[in-house]
């Protein structure tokens, strides 16, 4: 050492540097020392994962105060203080050789020794290190005096979270709250995910004015965390009773082989609930639902285990885990890990030592089954209806209930929940008779306390009930009695299903003696130590009856003398009967009796000789409560007469609650001992009130399961009270459940016949049914149905509406329509167009088929699947593939439900569907005057429109699809719509005229669609007159029938004819751009063979057809730069083309040169070098109805004879428009049966 020392001297003195080298050796000496004072240092590291659980807290803090303090924190020490120690010996070591780098390194006087020199240690320094070691993840609240205090780590939460300020310089960091601010602040601790362990002094023996040496004992109170976030410490002497609804349960996910078990433990009441066979989208519904608390525990599995492939969407990264943890990360705060062997043990035991309860806690299992009862609502089912909240869409609890109804309102929590999680068959049909029998009551019904189960558990549990709460309780017991003991019609049966609803929440079996019995024990009870009459909150002390000779005083006196009063006696006063606790309050009176006595010795005199002497008001002698000392003192002016008369009376200064002496104020020995004796006889009668309390709180613990069920009983009457009410008014039914009480009815088979679902008059919940403009729906359903219609039409309403009339019939509460009978479903499945997941790395459609998964992992033939806008975040004819894949599996597996698209090329698909119909919403046509004047035009100025379209501004030259206006008509009916009137929504936006009109110049250039609806089961459902024609089952039967007849096996749902003629086209020749080139195939032939159907229909029309076809029997040709003549204006014509790749179409219309210039418009399939031949059947209405028959029987011409048709979905069209004339129009039919 001191050959290193004459060397670094040598070396400083070389280079002029000595003071430098001397800092070296005082700081090497103070390493010295400080590394000595290691040996004896105690070692207050935290493990590593400790480290990392505050180091994510305390990334999230940015408020100003809290930063400020985050440069005094080391998350590595046990209270987050930094050790000056350590870091002088880093110092030291970390460069030896560079005495100035050593000099900057020295750390700042004021942290020197924190953790080696009492100094600069916080206060209570070593008991708030036990604390942190105990609880290492828990925030330290330690009572000191009136003041609660956190150090370290802690303060900064403190500052961060409770708006509260640093105490001192923030060197160490110190923080607190005042005694009267603790629950708040602990709440907005546990608000913020933290949990905290809430440290009392230990109550002492009574003692007034002695000096005190020693230091005071405390002890953790409680540990209060996000799942047992109610602070219940203290709460017997509050004056003020507060509801604690049940907290939300830690989740862990389990992935197994036959799908995820979820677990919920609720520590306060003491379950675990375990729910298996669960989908990942339920898991994801549950976890949405925000309802749970911090952490979220995943387990993970031994790799080689069978459930590890559940954890992953096929990659060894365990996608699905990480996708779990950053997603719900934002929601729970924290993602733990475990792998223990058996899960559930496993969990338990970090629930036991995180709530610091006994390793031998009990918990109660609760099995649950989605075999026996609904699955949870789907998260993107209760997106739409309101239940999660989101912009735009209506919650449907808001028109279940009054609109006056609190949210916070526990029947309305309950009413919630009954939705997320649909509850069994038999509690559906209870509640359904509950209902039911409310409609039918005249009767009063009994007025009950609304306690949440959870209050009355945890309040008891832990004795810490106050006067107030048992008051509630014992009107929650009455009201119940109540119910059961009264007779009558209707009160019984109420009775009756009201207990069986809570029963079966419960999971126990009472009957109505049991609940009786127990209601009974619990009245008498509390009736024998509450005290019923007290008014609450005054503490019995209103008047000043035990000080009569004070009543002259001055304000502020009498003002202090009723401060004493209440500060005294209002902890025990009021609260429990006197007949109780005769001795103390008899203690308390006398003690009151001296007090008045000695006070009146002490005070009279004085104020006599001050009116004697006349003196001004200020030298008035007067009485005073000293607050912080709990004490009535008289003060004395100086100078005085009552000054002079002190002295005689031998007043005396008295003795503050810490022994000091009080020179301000004068009292006499007798007071003295008079307001000790009192003080000590209040604080035994509150004792002994708290006691009784406590006492009572144990003694109803015999009947707690009663009590909690009457609890139930009178959340869930109320609840379903209000809700026939408000049902009754907005003149909602009932609906008719199509299954009993019991477990739920097995899946039909393939040859059963469904159960009946019908919905009459139905209208959107968010509207009143009674109002003239809301549109009433009605709806039946056997299978799926393929739902088309135009934008802002109504489809997604229906589906809305749909859901929301099945989902309370299911539950068994009133519905909007004006009638419906419901089935058995196991699940609800209403999903829409979905937004993004950037949190997940997925694009909108890719959560589209995710979605889509889960629909089909869990539908089954119980279940109601109603899908919304499925494929638009794709290109068409992808989206309307997968679309046709999904509605063959709904489909299959005979679920119920609604396929609403705008995927109109899912029509022109050979779909395999055996039970699925097809419906459309309803359009009418307006014209633009109509609507301008029944205010439907929002469009802006037609001229401004004519003038962006062209034609001179003229209004009459815009086309048909801005000329008239397409209104919806919100109704669904049979058949099939492929308009989708996105002009009209976008005038109605107020979308810019110059865009409506460029968007109407490029739609007249796409082709028209022709739809085709290749399924037997949709050919047979009746059509109306203006529904798109399709052909009926018998005409797919019959096509059906030749290949089968020649050996061959016809495919399920297919049309045989295009199938044939797609296999003739497969073996004739093609060019080498895969054009046909058969010479058979030219557009002379197949002019010809549209020319021999139109002869041949119409020589079949009989007498008196209206048709003119005075050129039916000549077709026109229109090749490339040439348009038709202007004799088809008007005129209904049938034609045919043939396009440049050789493929044929065949079609009708009335508008032929628009249709020609769209066709030609179609470019990349040879449109302008079409070739057309047309054949005119005249202007009249019997002549396009025949126009439409000859159309189809054309197709089917061409179809046999072979020819590449581009579509053949008009050939199954069997109906046609109707005309003027019914005759005609019959004829017209009869004519295409004929030719075709």
């Amino acid at each position: 050492m001191q050959r290193l020392g004459s060397l670094c001297a040598s070396r400083a003195w070389s280079a002029g540097l000595a003071r430098p080298a001397l800092s070296v050796l005082s700081l090497r000496c103070a390493a010295s020392r400080a590394s000595s004072a290691a040996s004896t240092h105690i070692n207050d590291a935290v493990n590593k994962e400790v480290a990392e659980y505050w180091s994510k807290v305390l990334g999230s803090v940015d408020k100003p105060t809290a930063t400020v303090l985050l440069k005094n924190i080391d998350v590595h020490q046990v209270l987050g203080l930094r050790d000056p120690a350590a870091e002088l010996e880093a110092a030291a070591s970390s460069d030896e050789e560079g005495a100035e780098g050593a000099a900057a390194a020295t750390p700042p006087a004021g942290r020197r020794g924190a953790f080696t020199s009492r100094r600069g240690r916080p206060p209570l320094y070593t008991y708030f290190r036990s604390v942190k070691k105990q609880f290492p993840k828990a925030v330290a609240l330690v009572r000191v005096g009136e003041f609660y205090e956190a150090v370290g780590t802690d303060a900064v939460l403190l500052v961060q979270h409770a708006g509260l300020n640093p105490m001192g310089a923030g060197n160490p960091p110190r923080a607190g709250c005042p005694r009267q601010n603790l629950r708040r602040t602990v709440e907005d601790l546990v608000n913020a995910g933290l949990s905290v362990a809430v440290c009392e002094e230990t109550p002492e023996p009574y003692s007034y004015g002695t000096m005190r040496t020693k230091q005071k004992q405390r002890f953790v109170a409680q540990v209060v965390t996000p799942a047992n976030p109610h602070l219940l410490h203290g709460l017997v002497d509050e004056d003020v009773d507060e509801h604690f609804d049940e907290a939300p349960p830690l989740l862990a996910v389990v992935p197994q082989v036959g799908g995820y078990t979820l677990l919920e433990v609720s520590a306060e009441l003491g379950t675990v609930t375990v729910t298996e066979g669960l989908t990942e989208d339920a898991v994801y519904a549950r976890l949405h639902d925000g309802g749970l608390s911090p952490p979220l525990f995943l387990h993970i599995p031994a790799s080689s285990a069978a459930a590890d492939r559940r954890l992953s969407e096929g990659t060894f990264e365990r996608e699905w885990e990480q996708r779990v943890a950053s997603l719900f990360r934002s929601q729970v705060g924290i993602v733990e890990r475990y792998s223990d062997p058996d899960w559930l043990e496993g969990l338990l035991t970090r629930v036991r030592l995180m709530m610091n309860l006994p390793a031998s806690e009990p918990f109660t299992i609760i099995r649950s089954s989605t075999r026996d009862r609904p699955r949870p609502l789907y998260y993107s089912t209760a997106l739409n209806l309101g239940l999660h909240r989101a912009r735009g869409q209506p919650c449907l609890l808001d028109y279940m209930l009054p609109s006056n109804t609190s949210p916070q309102l526990p029947a309305r929590r309950w009413l919630r929940r009954l939705l997320l999680l649909p509850p069994p068959p038999a509690t559906a049909v209870a509640i359904r008779c509950v209902c039911a029998t409310l409609a039918e009551l005249a009767e009063p019904l009994p007025e009950f306390a609304l306690i949440p189960a959870a209050s009355i558990v945890l309040k008891l549990r832990n004795r810490e009930a106050n006067d107030t709460f048992f008051r509630e309780l014992g009107r929650l017991c009455s009201g119940v009695q109540d119910l059961l003991t009264r007779g009558g019609p209707h009160l019984p049966v109420l009775a009756d299903s009201l207990l069986d609803v809570a029963c079966r929440e419960m999971g126990v079996a009472l009957t109505q003696e049991q609940l009786r019995a127990g209601c009974a024990a619990a009245l008498e009870a509390i009736h024998s130590v509450i005290d019923h009459d007290a008014v609450l909150g005054t503490g019995g002390t209103d008047g000043l009856d035990w000080l009569p000779q004070l009543k002259e005083c001055e304000e502020d006196v009498r003002y202090g003398l009723r401060r004493f009063c209440e500060v005294n006696e209002k902890p025990f006063r009021g609260k429990v009967r006197d007949s109780v606790l005769p001795e103390e309050y008899e203690a308390v009176e006398l003690a009151g009796e001296r007090v008045q006595g000695e006070l009146e010795a002490a005070f009279l005199p004085l104020l006599a000789a001050h009116r004697a002497a006349g003196e001004a008001a200020k030298l008035r002698p007067s009485i005073a409560f000293d607050s912080a000392n709990n004490a009535l003192w008289v003060k004395i002016p100086k100078n005085s007469a009552a000054f002079e008369k002190s002295t005689e009376l031998g007043l005396i200064h008295p003795h503050d609650r810490n022994g000091k002496l009080e020179t301000a104020v004068y009292a006499t020995h007798g007071l003295q001992s008079a307001l000790d004796d009192y003080r000590k006889a209040c604080w035994d009668a509150g004792a002994a009130v708290r006691a009784q309390l406590r006492a009572l709180a144990e003694r109803l613990q015999r009947v707690q399961t009663e009590l909690v069920c009457a609890a139930t009983i009178g959340v869930a009457a109320t609840g379903l009270t209000e809700h026939t009410r408000e049902a009754l008014r907005r003149k909602w039914c009932l609906p008719v459940q199509g299954f009993a009480a019991g477990a739920p009815p097995p899946p039909p088979g393939p040859e059963d016949e469904p159960d009946k679902f019908e919905i009459v008059d139905m209208w959107p919940y968010w509207l009143d049914g009674w109002d003239h403009r809301t549109v009433h729906n009605s709806l039946s359903l056997e299978g799926m149905a393929l739902l088309t219609g135009p934008n802002m039409a109504g489809k997604s309403t229906i589906l809305r509406s749909t859901c929301a009339v099945t989902l309370l019939g299911a539950c068994g509460l009133y519905a909007p329509a004006a009638a419906a009978t419901i089935p058995y479903c196991d699940a609800f499945m209403l999903r829409n167009f979905s937004s993004d997941s950037p949190l997940e790395g997925r694009s909108a459609f890719a959560v589209e088929m995710t979605e889509m998964r889960y629909v089909l992992e869990d539908v089954s033939p119980r279940s109601l699947v109603l899908v919304d806008e499925l494929g638009k975040g794709t290109e068409v004819r992808a989206g309307a593939s997968l679309a046709g894949a999904l509605v063959e599996e709904l489909d299959a597996a005979r679920c119920r439900g609604i396929f609403a698209t705008h995927l109109h090329a899912l029509l022109d698909l050979e779909l395999r569907l055996t039970g699925t119909e097809f419906y459309q919403m309803e359009t009418e046509t307006v014209e633009l005057e109509a609507a301008e004047e029944q205010g439907y035009w929002l469009g802006g100025d037609r001229d401004q429109l004519a003038a962006s379209y062209g034609g001179g501004g003229d209004t009459g030259a815009l086309p048909r699809a801005l000329s008239v206006a397409r209104r919806p008509t919100w109704r669904i009916k049979p058949g099939v719509c492929t308009e989708s009137l996105a002009l009209d929504v976008a005038r109605r936006c107020r979308l810019p005229p110059s865009v409506v009109a460029r968007a109407a110049q490029l739609y007249e250039q796409l082709p028209p669609l022709v739809p085709r609806v290749a399924t037997a089961a949709a050919a047979a459902a009746p059509l109306a007159p203006w529904d798109v024609p399709m052909g009926t089952a018998a005409e797919a039967g019959a096509a059906a029938a030749a290949p089968a007849a020649a050996g061959g096996q016809p495919e399920a749902g297919a049309v045989p004819a295009r199938r044939a003629a797609r296999g003739r086209r497969s073996n004739s020749s093609s060019s080498s751009n895969g054009a046909p080139v058969d010479g058979r195939w030219t557009i002379e032939a197949a002019a010809a063979a549209v020319q021999q159907v139109a002869q041949d229909a119409l020589a079949s029309l009989p007498q008196g057809a209206d048709v003119g076809a005075e050129h039916a029997l000549q077709p026109q040709y229109v090749v490339r730069g040439q348009a038709p003549g202007p004799a088809t204006v008007g005129a209904s014509c049938v034609y045919v083309l043939r396009r440049a790749d050789g493929h044929f179409y065949a079609g009708s219309t009335d508008a032929l040169h628009d249709r020609i210039r769209a066709h030609r418009q179609r470019t990349g399939r040879g449109g302008p070098d079409m070739v057309l031949a047309y054949l005119s059947l005249g202007r009249s209405q019997d002549a396009a109805a025949l126009a439409k028959a000859v159309e189809t029987a054309a197709i089917r011409e061409l179809q046999q004879r072979g020819f590449p048709l581009v579509s053949a979905a008009d050939a199954r069209r069997r109906h046609v428009a109707a005309t003027s004339s019914s005759k005609g129009s019959g004829a017209a039919a009869a004519a295409a049966e004929g030719s075709g």
